[in-house]
């Protein structure tokens, strides 16, 4: 009997043991990363895929894109929070993206473990969220979740700024964004996305960080075919921050040309727009 017990201490020890050793080599490899962030730049840009292409070089301050595929907003207050958390932090502004798209049911399935839209941030995003005191993901969930283990062994992702050589795309191509936008939107009840917009600003406000919100220009057959619905809830929350600098290119002709798909710009128009956004800073 008690031989079998030692098999089954060992059996469930030697495991333990890897993934604690895997998950703190990470950890430090992504603090490092963090600390690198924070003490060599003064301004961040975040957000999702949009602010992707937003070139950091076209900026007159030394700055930073730290936004990552479809990232929710629950992910970003964590990274912001980490780095502004740095003893010798030396940010100063951070450039948020936010946008119509931002504050739909296709967003919100991002705090929902049973979605794949969540699955795949949970996942990719690990080493951001707090291991113990996450409200989305508490700790429970994620020891019964196997993609937790997936997670741990994989390196940290960074994304950031990234490019597209791709330029007047197709009705195709913008309606198939449409529909993984837009195609679930109904009047379901939103509300993480917007509770972590809030706890962003606050975040800003009490660490006394300038901050900058931006919409990105969307191509013109995806803006016409956007649900009023979502249009009228964008408006809403961002009236609110009226204290706050908006700088909302939605409505600028932009040409087709700069575009890669019907939300995001290719690498001409996220130069243009860089230089637009470091013009306000």
């Amino acid at each position: 009997m008690k031989s079998f017990l030692k098999k089954i201490v060992v059996f469930f020890t030697i495991p333990l043991v890897f993934f604690t050793l895997v998950y703190f080599y990470n950890l430090q490899k992504k603090s490092d990363y963090i600390q690198n962030i924070s003490t060599n730049n003064d301004v961040i840009i975040m957000g999702d895929s949009q602010m992707q292409r937003i070139n950091p070089d076209n900026f007159n301050a030394k700055t930073f894109n730290f936004s990552s595929i479809g990232e929710s907003y629950n992910i970003t207050y964590y990274k912001l929070k980490e780095i502004l958390s740095e003893s010798d932090s030396n940010i100063k502004t951070l450039v948020l993206g936010a946008s119509i798209h931002s504050f739909t049911f296709n967003y919100e399935k991002r705090y929902d473990l049973k979605t794949p839209e969540a699955k795949f941030i949970f996942e990719k995003n690990l080493y951001y969220m707090p291991l113990f005191n996450d409200t989305v993901f508490p700790f429970k969930n994620k020891l019964v979740e196997k993609l937790f283990y997936f997670g741990l062994l994989k390196t940290p992702e960074y994304d950031g700024y990234a490019t597209s050589s791709n330029k007047n795309p197709s009705k195709d191509i913008i309606d198939i964004v449409l529909k993984i936008h837009y195609g679930e939107s109904s009047n379901i009840k939103l509300s993480n996305q917007e509770k972590y917009f809030k706890k962003i600003i606050n975040l800003c406000e009490k660490m006394k960080v300038k901050i900058i919100i931006v919409s990105t220009p969307y191509h013109n057959y995806y803006k016409k075919n956007i649900p009023n619905y979502n249009i009228n809830k964008f408006n809403n929350i961002i009236k609110d921050y009226n204290n706050i600098t908006f700088l909302n290119f939605l409505n600028d002709k932009t040409p087709d040309y700069l575009f890669s798909d019907g939300n995001h710009l290719n690498k001409e128009g996220g130069n243009k727009y860089a230089k637009k956004i470091t013009k306000s800073l």
